[in-house]
């Protein structure tokens, strides 16, 4: 009797207990290619919320995209992944210190987009554009928010691997199909 008692008290118990959730769903994490053709990336800054995505075809069949870092993870990366690339030779001039650095396909296009809320109620999102990476080049993108807190400032650099010296790339305002020379 007491452990039917006991079975039954458990039962009424557990159906009290709401279920557990997670508070969204789990972002779709970026997957670095691994082959031989490839270029290097570093973001500053913002990169909790950095997505990546290439398109390696105009039917977006050879999509890759995703999140460096999932920010619901328990799992969730270090503020600094560093493979050892190159630092380039710039100011750190208010940059955050945080870094993530991987790898994207040579073979296409690529857009990084990075967010991040300075000040509850607003959204600064910066973007690199769409551009083709160069095989075996260095690439940085910097993301900041001004001393103020009210203008987000992104920098877009290619950097020489042998001296560190940036070059500072222009943002693409074509869209991928444009580059891609696709049919609409």
């Amino acid at each position: 009797m007491k452990v039917i008692t006991l079975a039954i008290a458990t039962l009424f118990l557990a159906s009290c207990v709401p279920a557990i959730k997670a508070p969204w769903p789990k972002s779709d994490m970026y997957i670095e290619p691994t082959g031989p053709d490839t270029a290097k990336i570093r973001v500053l800054g913002f990169t909790d919320s950095t997505r990546v995505v290439t398109h390696s075809t105009c039917d977006n069949s050879t999509s890759i995209h995703g999140q460096l870092r999932d920010p619901n993870s328990p799992e969730r990366k270090s503020p600094i992944t560093d493979k050892g690339y190159k630092k380039a030779d710039l100011p750190q001039d208010g940059y955050p210190l945080d870094y993530y650095e991987f790898k994207v396909s040579s073979e296409g296009m690529t857009s990084i987009s990075s967010s991040f809320s300075p000040t509850p109620g607003s959204i600064c999102v910066l973007n690199s554009g769409w551009f083709k990476p160069e095989k075996g080049a260095l690439y940085e993108l910097r993301n900041k928010v001004d001393r103020n807190g009210r203008a987000c400032i992104g920098q877009f650099y290619r950097i020489d691997e042998k001296t560190g010296k940036a070059i500072q790339q222009s943002y693409s305002k074509k869209t991928v199909d444009e580059i891609l020379g696709c049919k609409a």
